[in-house]
């Protein structure tokens, strides 16, 4: 499985399938909504789902879109008060509604559960994002070992709001590229 991150890839990001975007003429993430806008278009165009998702992420999915709108400050007091009633819920919904209605989005999504948005749609390629971290190699290199992925921050929507450079999910992974020169001193360095 072939790997690549755009610049500004971070963790809690959107997994992308490379071939999918070369095969759009999209040669950079996008970094702005958009941005993302077109390439979910380019993606339709040539048959193909910009977003799939399922149970597992559509928490993450709410969160990153909501921080993006109001900032993560804003979203934890939302949060803290369990009020969902503002305006940035409905711009949430508004959004994604938008995003289904137009073919963005693959119509199982919302009853995608665990590994099913990942495994019958993101792998075969009938969804080129997937919003997860750099584990999702791992999660469906049985499915798609010659899956060419890539990953970019999921993008900034409102001026208000976060930008790609904000993150919310709390676990790190490391890596170790098959070409290094020294791939035991890495491993130690990694477990350390």
């Amino acid at each position: 499985m072939e790997s690549h991150s755009f610049p500004g890839a971070n963790l809690g990001s959107m997994g992308q399938s490379r071939d999918l975007f070369e095969r759009t003429g999209i040669t950079a993430h996008p970094r702005n909504w958009d941005e993302m806008l077109d390439a979910a278009a380019r993606l339709r165009d040539i048959g193909v789902a910009a977003f799939t998702v399922d149970d597992a992420y559509m928490a993450a999915l709410f969160g990153y879109t909501i921080s993006r709108i109001v900032g993560v400050n804003a979203a934890l007091d939302m949060v803290a008060r369990n009020d969902f009633s503002g305006p940035q819920v409905l711009r949430f919904g508004e959004i994604w509604e938008y995003m289904a209605r137009n073919g963005f989005i693959t119509p199982e999504s919302a009853a995608n559960v665990f590994l099913q948005g990942q495994i019958n749609d993101f792998a075969p390629g009938r969804a080129a994002m997937y919003l997860n971290g750099t584990w999702l190699p791992n999660e469906i290199r049985g499915v798609a070992p010659n899956l060419r992925w890539g990953s970019f921050a999921f993008p900034a929507i409102d001026p208000a709001g976060d930008g790609p450079e904000a993150n919310n999910f709390g676990s790190q992974s490391f890596g170790i590229n098959r070409n290094t020169r020294f791939p035991d001193e890495a491993f130690q360095f990694v477990v350390g």
